[in-house]
């Protein structure tokens, strides 16, 4: 009986529609339609559409059989994406804004690229504004910064401190590499590699930190130890500290007088713009310049330098309206460096007649620099010391151990430096707060820095023996 049913739903043996296959379903497919939902479609979504209820295995038979029917028609293959492109012409774009900022506007362009020049990198500045990381990368990448090539850029002085920085920082030192990678907190052979590498290229980000960290307190020490303006040309002046470090101030004053002409063209026009609208402006043009709307780079490569010269002329709108903008260049450069115009005047019109601190001279700059740091640990503790002795009642045996203490740290391989005595002896019986601390650390500065003088009344050979045994 059974049988006799399925004879009669199925006279010829054949099997049934349902039971589909992936021979079954091409088979009923002739070449010219199969072209036309190629058209339309992709593969895959022909594969579903004409054979929803098959199984994985023949659903990827069906897709291989469809691929091997088109390339005999002499159809080739369209370029992966092309497919989801025309699908989605003349659909409404989805909103861009985050989920977790719904209704904000974008970042604030200027901010990022303030904490940028700041030597913030790019998850750090997405941390610090509350935003993505990915928005954060291609906002800087829109304004003109580098990709980075795998590694994080790093920005100091408004220059990328790149591979080339680092070396030419180590040629000025004088150190050898080994004093070199101390100094600067970095491993021998990390340091090693960076220095003997010929190509230019760009540095880790936190190797970069560490040596431009390293500069710019070197720089500041410098520059608060060194004279003004010198009488002589081979004294130890401020002008020879910039020169130095910042050899090529002179292309940047160049290059700011440049940049100042062009703003000044603009806001001539726009009597009412603030510090808001320049800073704006100045974002606007590096878009443009990168996106190839406007020729040149100018404003990009002046975008990592404007954070520290944008505040100072922006209270100078009026001489920037001006058509004479070279005293405006040296005072915007001079706030910047911590120092005077008549020192940048010096630098950027009479730099061929200004001579470099030798490099043996400013190894010894910097090796007496460490002394000085290693004598302030010791002034310091000393400190602590006082305060840990410190009674209600006043010190135990307050002047002769205040003076013991004074004299076995001034004494000692240390700072012999006599008002500093007294006042450890005049001020034995007082707690040393802040205040007095603050006194220590003033005196010390007094006492150290080197004016081209010998440190604690020693010589640049003895300072170096001396760092080498410690």
């Amino acid at each position: 009986m059974k049988q006799q049913s399925q004879s009669s739903t199925n006279p010829s043996n054949t099997p049934p529609i349902l039971e589909q296959t992936s021979k079954s379903v091409l088979s009923r497919i002739t070449t010219d339609a199969l072209l036309t939902l190629y058209e339309r479609f992709s593969v895959t979504e022909i594969a579903n559409l004409r054979g929803p209820k098959l199984s994985a295995t023949e659903k990827r038979r069906l897709k291989q059989a469809i691929w091997s029917r088109l390339k005999k028609a002499g159809y080739k293959a369209r370029p992966s994406g092309e497919a989801v492109r025309k699908a989605k012409i003349g659909r409404p774009r989805k909103k861009l804004t985050m989920s977790t900022h719904p209704g904000e506007a974008p970042a604030d362009k200027w901010k990022i690229v303030e904490l940028k020049a700041a030597g913030m990198s790019s998850p750090a500045i997405a941390r610090n504004l509350g935003r993505s990381w990915p928005s954060i990368y291609l906002t800087l990448r829109k304004l003109g910064f580098p990709d980075g090539k795998g590694v994080g850029f790093f920005y100091s002085f408004g220059e990328l401190f790149d591979r080339s920085a680092l070396q030419h920082l180590h040629v000025t030192s004088g150190l050898s590499v080994t004093e070199f990678g101390q100094q600067l907190g970095i491993p021998f052979g990390t340091t090693w590699a960076q220095l003997r590498e010929k190509k230019a290229g760009q540095l880790h980000f936190q190797t970069a930190c560490k040596a431009s960290e390293w500069r710019t307190r070197l720089f500041q020490h410098l520059m608060s130890a060194a004279i003004r303006r010198p009488r002589q040309a081979s004294g130890y002046g401020q002008n020879r500290v910039i020169l130095t470090l910042f050899p090529n101030l002179r292309e940047r004053y160049v290059f700011l007088l440049d940049v100042l002409d062009r703003l000044g063209e603009v806001l001539r026009p726009n009597s009412t713009w603030c510090k808001d609208d320049l800073r704006q402006y100045l974002c606007a043009e590096a878009m443009l310049e990168h996106a190839g709307q406007t020729p040149g780079t100018q404003f990009i490569r002046f975008l990592p330098w404007a954070p520290d010269l944008v505040p100072f002329l922006a209270s100078k709108l009026d001489q920037l309206r001006s058509n004479q903008h070279d005293k405006l260049a040296r005072e915007a450069m001079a706030e910047w460096l911590h120092t005077t115009e008549p020192v940048i005047g010096d630098v950027v019109h009479h730099g061929d007649k200004i001579k470099p601190i030798a490099p043996q001279e400013m190894r010894w700059l910097i090796l007496s620099r460490a002394e000085a740091a290693r004598d302030f640990e010791k002034l310091a503790k000393a400190a602590r010391v006082l305060e840990d002795n410190w009674r209600p009642d006043g010190w135990n045996d307050v002047p002769e151990q205040t003076k013991m203490i004074g004299d076995k740290l001034l004494s000692s391989r240390g700072i012999s430096n006599p008002d500093l005595k007294r006042w450890l002896r005049d001020n034995g019986h007082k707690c040393p707060n802040d205040k007095s601390i603050q006194r220590i650390r003033t005196l010390v500065k007094q006492s150290l820095g080197p004016r081209g003088k010998s440190v604690n009344g020693q010589t640049p050979d003895r300072v170096s023996k001396i760092n080498r045994t410690a």
